[in-house]
């Protein structure tokens, strides 16, 4: 995977509010896994902040697992 710019300031964002690199790691593999069954085009890439809100999302969900 490669990252750009801005997924590197999304990163940064989501450690800035305190939330660990272990949950946004899963929150970001979690989502991507949702995204590749959906796409059909498996070619295409997408970045972090495509798929920013279902990230958000998937680490709201491990949040609130805890």
């Amino acid at each position: 995977m490669a990252l750009s710019a801005s997924d590197y300031q999304l990163i940064e964002e989501w450690e800035e509010q305190n939330i660990p690199v272990k949950v946004i790691c899963r929150a970001i593999e979690s989502a991507y896994s949702k995204i590749n069954t959906q796409i059909t085009n498996r070619s295409s890439k997408t970045s972090l902040t495509q798929i920013k809100e279902i990230i958000e999302q998937e680490i709201r969900e491990e949040i609130h697992k805890k």
